[in-house]
């Protein structure tokens, strides 16, 4: 899909390269499927110079961020996209997520937390909460926080991957590895990003 994105993203902006948006998505774009980092930061800095009022070109720039380690820098993104767009709650999963990136556990568990009281149905904040709890070593509730995301989104690789990891590391091993066995068979009907296979493994050793 990311290079049918990225020609769709150039095309908007030989029609009009003023356009912030357009900019946003090929800096995402340079981001995550091309890793030209040179490129990124070109891309997601004219989006934030020409559509400062996008959530979008924030969020989007806080991802690149993250990525680089340049933490208190991607807070701040992810901060602004959530002032702009307070009540996608996708913007407050994705606060949770940089802060934990940021190593900022108590901050990301309480921003999650407000994803919940406001829709106890979002699966990743409570996979998220799942890390944020097995980072501090809180175990039983790491385990039961990835139980509630795999009740809730049990075919997605990402849930089944890292919720994986964190039974592995609360010392439920066969748990873990029937989703490790869950995971390999699913990638023989579609395709799993193996990333997503080695977090599990690491929770494992």
């Amino acid at each position: 899909a990311f290079p049918l994105a990225k020609a769709a993203a150039g095309r908007a902006l030989e029609l009009d390269e003023t356009q912030g948006e357009p900019h946003a998505a090929l800096g995402l774009i340079k981001t995550v499927f091309d890793w030209d980092w040179t490129g990124v930061e070109r891309e997601s800095k004219r989006a934030i110079e020409l559509a400062p009022s996008s959530a979008d070109a924030h969020l989007y720039r806080s991802v690149y961020l993250v990525w680089m380690g340049r933490f208190d820098e991607s807070v701040g993104e992810a901060r602004r996209a959530l002032e702009l767009d307070p009540l996608t709650l996708t913007r407050r999963v994705q606060g949770g997520w940089t802060l934990y990136y940021a190593r900022r556990h108590d901050e990301s568990s309480a921003e999650l937390g407000k994803v919940l009281e406001l829709d106890p149905r979002v699966a990743y904040a409570n996979m998220e909460l799942g890390w944020n709890y097995a980072e501090k070593r809180m175990y039983p509730e790491a385990a039961a926080r990835c139980g509630t995301a795999l009740e809730q989104a049990p075919d997605d690789p990402t849930i089944l991957g890292s919720c994986g990891r964190v039974l592995g590391l609360a010392g439920q091993r066969r748990q873990a590895l029937d989703l490790l066995a869950r995971m390999k068979r699913m990638s023989e009907q579609r395709y799993v990003d193996p990333y997503n296979i080695a977090v599990l493994c690491d929770g494992l050793n």
